[in-house]
């Protein structure tokens, strides 16, 4: 049986060989440019004239605007001086809903100080963020790049479908720009920050490359890029180019004994009265969930409520069942291919990613031939 995942996107043969060829030209001017101390000095003595050419890159992620991945990169962009920097990010982490963007509901965005960079904090996702910074509203003109990260933690294989940081990326890439996705393995411990610079300035070559190759108008055509990067990042081995696995992170759930509720709101006689200590039940813990936001563990609760369906009922019920999810570790892959494969080899991984979703021919088939089964077992059932 065929794949679902092996054809759903491939980049052309020529795409990829100019992909590749861009990536060994960064890599060899890293090396030169590590070696001659007078680069940075003369990259800091733009003219005026020269500034005012400068391409303007788009910086946005999924950890917020104070987060130490986004502030590092903003920087070395700013103190390389081959672009000007507009930041537009969430005002908070957004990592478990920033795939989605925000409707019916009015953003704010404050200007935040940032020396160097036109920034704002937006009150709403990684897409909304990119996508208000490409409409023309926000910045006086239209970013020739946009760049989703540093995200702390990886973003490979299937989680890519959840990662707000990606589908930053991908939303530029809906609108026309050119965009890179940059993450790096970030455990659970405070990385060191010199962890940062490193990522950081490996990703400036990329960066360099890829406004070239924007303004010049190819390579960027079929596909967006997404880049995770290995810690410790001072013992990288290099970069592959991989496909998208088929990792995806392994779950368990353990069930919690309900605490008691010292409210008693199973025992209150009066609806209005049940209601009003039920409602502040549920918003403390609204701010527990929040407050639990960033930390692998997360209990859950699960709440189901009994009482006639008029309102009438002068006794409430509401029992809760609450559960405790844990990451485990990540599962799937194993032909050495793939993009968590070349993390965990030490590698920088870098992936084309496209955006239609649809499958091949064989698969395509298989589908028409079970649809068509059903529809002659039950002809009337689908009409």
């Amino acid at each position: 049986m065929a794949s679902l995942i092996e054809d759903a996107f491939v980049p052309s043969a020529s795409a990829l060989s100019d992909l590749k060829e861009v990536l060994r030209a960064c890599v060899s001017k890293e090396g030169r440019d590590s070696n001659d101390n007078g680069d940075c000095v003369e990259t800091q003595s733009h003219s005026s004239a020269d500034t005012d050419s400068l391409p303007y890159v788009l910086v946005s992620n999924e950890d917020g605007v104070n987060s130490p991945g986004l502030i590092t990169l903003v920087r070395s962009l700013i103190t390389d001086g081959f672009c000007k920097v507009y930041v537009c990010a969430p005002q908070s982490v957004n990592i478990q809903i920033g795939v989605s963007d925000t409707k019916k509901r009015t953003l704010e965005a404050c200007r935040v100080d940032f020396d160097g960079a036109i920034a704002f904090e937006v009150t709403g996702t990684p897409v909304d963020c990119v996508s208000l910074g490409l409409s023309g509203v926000l910045f006086p003109k239209m970013p020739s790049l946009v760049i989703c990260g540093v995200s702390r933690g990886l973003n490979c294989g299937f989680h890519i479908f959840s990662s707000a940081a990606v589908a930053g990326a991908r939303q530029a890439f809906v609108c026309g720009v050119p965009s890179l996705a940059l993450s790096l393995d970030w455990k659970e411990v405070d990385i060191h920050e010199d962890e940062l610079d490193l990522a950081a300035r490996f990703s400036l070559p990329l960066i360099r490359a890829a406004l070239v190759a924007s303004q010049n108008g190819h390579l960027f055509g079929e596909f967006f890029l997404n880049i995770n990067m290995p810690t410790p990042f001072s013992q990288y081995k290099g970069f592959r180019v991989t496909r998208q696995g088929t990792s995806r992170p392994l779950f368990k759930w353990q069930v919690l004994p309900s605490p008691k509720n010292p409210f008693g709101i199973g025992s209150c006689k009066q609806t209005a009265i049940g209601l009003r200590v039920a409602q502040l039940g549920l918003a403390a813990s609204a701010v527990g969930a929040a407050r639990r936001a960033n930390s692998s563990l997360k209990t859950i609760e699960v709440e189901s409520v009994a009482g006639s369906a008029n309102g009438c009922d002068m006794s409430i019920h509401k029992k809760k069942h609450h559960f405790q999810v844990e990451f485990v570790e990540m599962v799937g892959d194993g032909d050495g291919t793939s993009d968590i494969e070349a993390l965990q080899d030490g590698f920088v991984s870098i992936t084309p990613l496209g955006l239609r979703g649809d499958c091949n021919a064989d698969v395509l088939k298989i589908v028409a031939e079970w649809i068509g089964s059903v529809i002659q077992a039950d002809p009337h059932q689908l009409l």
